[in-house]
């Protein structure tokens, strides 16, 4: 990707970011079902665009979050503290993910002037050439 303007982000501190996420949520030694709860606990928000039934998103949610603490406190009986650093990591994961979505927003606004790898470009929608945005 050759990126000749100046990039306002500090991509190193975010890649940064990122790996410690990776490796503090490894470091919680979740199983499968947990992964597979805290993942279900991200995905079903009731902020995302488009979300009319905020209140049935929202009980939803909370029911997974329960889940979560049984399978949590069933998996983990020594170590009561895994399911509040779960918790802590859902703010966390949110402002990586915001991060990501305005490092993205730039490649969009930028992408006249740069050389993407086409599978990047594909993957996050993000035009090579004048004949995609028709």
């Amino acid at each position: 990707m050759n990126i000749s303007l100046n990039y306002p982000f500090l991509q190193s501190e975010f890649t940064s970011s990122i790996i410690h996420f990776a490796s503090t949520f490894n470091a919680l030694s979740l199983n499968d079902t947990e992964v597979g709860l805290f993942s279900a606990v991200v995905l079903l928000t009731a902020d995302r665009p488009g979300i009319t039934d905020v209140k049935s998103i929202e009980h939803y949610q909370d029911r997974l979050i329960e889940a979560l603490k049984v399978q949590v406190g069933r998996n983990h009986a020594s170590e009561p503290q895994i399911f509040s650093n779960l918790l802590i990591k859902l703010p966390e994961l949110r402002n990586l993910g915001a991060r990501h979505t305005a490092h993205l927003d730039w490649f969009r606004m930028n992408w006249t002037k740069l050389t993407l790898p086409p599978l990047f470009a594909e993957i996050f929608d993000i035009p090579k050439s004048e004949d995609d945005l028709q």
